[in-house]
């Protein structure tokens, strides 16, 4: 028993600090990170994810604990949509995002204030992974689309993508379930979340990596074309 405690705790702590992962390396690559806005948008939550951890690892006052929880869930909400947002090509879809998003955050602040509930939000976070879910496999159905898409892995953004719908996919039934399980329950199987927040973790540093490449890449390609207009 001593031996799962030790290893549930590690995936807790390897949970909450890598989240410096992403970071650090839009830290490292700040040159070309900071000229993407939706590598901001990625470090810009990763450090609140790390905050919000923080707080809910160490408060122990409930109420605390709980306004934590729904406002992660509402900001949360916010960057990954936003994020998606900006690559929806389709105007009709990005208004019914608008819609969706308006109606979610009016749910949100209602059941807060009428719902009771046990530590975490679990219905909005529920609603909230079905929403992102959806939003995430309009993106990949306009890749597959787009004849100009050829690799869609060589783009940063499917990998951040993949992060989004693997963490909130992977972590799903815990959330819907850790609010009706008795508290050892739901700590034994909170380690399947830690799992899922460090793959997500290590996708946002990789999608880092993807973009970094791409733009130096991409600038090769631009000096090789002037150096042949030049010649010819």
């Amino acid at each position: 028993m001593a031996k799962t405690n030790t290893i549930e705790n590690l995936f807790v702590y390897l949970a909450i600090y890598s989240d410096f992962l992403p970071i650090l390396f839009f830290i490292l690559f700040w040159k070309k990170s900071k000229l993407e806005r939706g590598l901001w948008v990625i470090a810009i939550y990763s450090i609140y994810d790390y905050i919000t951890n923080i707080g809910l690892l160490y408060l122990e006052h409930n109420p605390s604990k709980k306004f934590l929880y729904s406002s992660f869930t509402f900001f949360e909400f916010f960057f990954f949509v936003y994020f998606i947002y900006r690559l929806i090509k389709s105007r009709l879809f990005k208004l019914v995002m608008v819609v969706i998003s308006i109606l979610f955050t009016a749910f949100l602040i209602t059941y807060n204030l009428v719902a009771t509930f046990k530590g975490i939000d679990s219905v909005p976070i529920g609603v909230e992974a079905i929403l992102i879910l959806v939003f995430a496999f309009y993106y990949l159905y306009e890749q597959m689309q787009d004849t100009e898409t050829l690799f869609i892995y060589s783009k940063y953004s499917f990998w951040i993508i993949l992060a989004m719908m693997l963490y909130l996919a992977g972590s799903f039934f815990i959330y819907i379930y850790a609010s009706i399980m008795p508290t050892e329950k739901v700590a034994h199987y909170w380690v399947f979340t830690n799992i899922f927040c460090i793959i997500k973790n290590i996708l946002f540093s990789l999608a880092i990596l993807v973009y970094v490449r791409s733009s130096v890449k991409k600038g090769k390609d631009s000096i090789g074309y002037k150096n042949r207009y030049v010649l010819n």
